[in-house]
């Protein structure tokens, strides 16, 4: 894939900054940490950081519809013991699955795209793809980051 080169090296104002954290961290609902759990369990110490974005966010109601997701992971290697997903997911990120949870005898259903912690980057700041700049000029929330570095990344800062 032909990556385009970074349209500006201006800093990002600090009150556009502000907002996105503020944006990022407003609650969602509980149930979503089922999403969570079971992505924690597929990529185990490989996941950086889950982000909600989509209709499900904007409606308020993760059982209406399907959950829209990002599960931000250090590494392609790290994250899929398929050697074919890692080509695949280097070569033309991101891969999207489906899943469904049931939590409080509730079932939600999700699509959540697997994107490494580079791609993320690049893809928020250098490159003109819409399946990372798109889905992040509209709000988003952070439903879990292992670590500062983590919650950094994704808030840009």
């Amino acid at each position: 894939m032909t990556r385009s080169p970074a349209r500006t090296d201006a800093p990002v104002p600090p009150e556009l900054l502000a907002e996105v954290v503020a944006q990022s961290s407003r609650p969602v609902p509980e149930l979503l940490g089922a999403f969570v759990r079971l992505l924690q369990d597929r990529f185990g110490d490989s996941l950086r950081s889950v982000l909600l974005y989509g209709s499900c966010l904007h409606g308020g109601d993760p059982t209406d519809g399907i959950v829209d997701l990002y599960a931000v992971v250090s590494d392609y290697r790290a994250a899929c013991p398929a050697r074919v997903l890692r080509w695949f997911n280097a070569l033309l990120p991101p891969n999207v699955f489906y899943a469904e949870v049931t939590e409080g005898g509730v079932t939600l259903r999700a699509k959540y795209a697997v994107l490494s912690a580079a791609d993320f980057r690049d893809g928020a700041t250098r490159w003109f793809h819409s399946y990372v700049w798109a889905r992040f000029a509209q709000p988003a929330r952070v439903l879990y980051a292992r670590d500062a570095d983590a919650l950094s990344l994704v808030h840009g800062t």
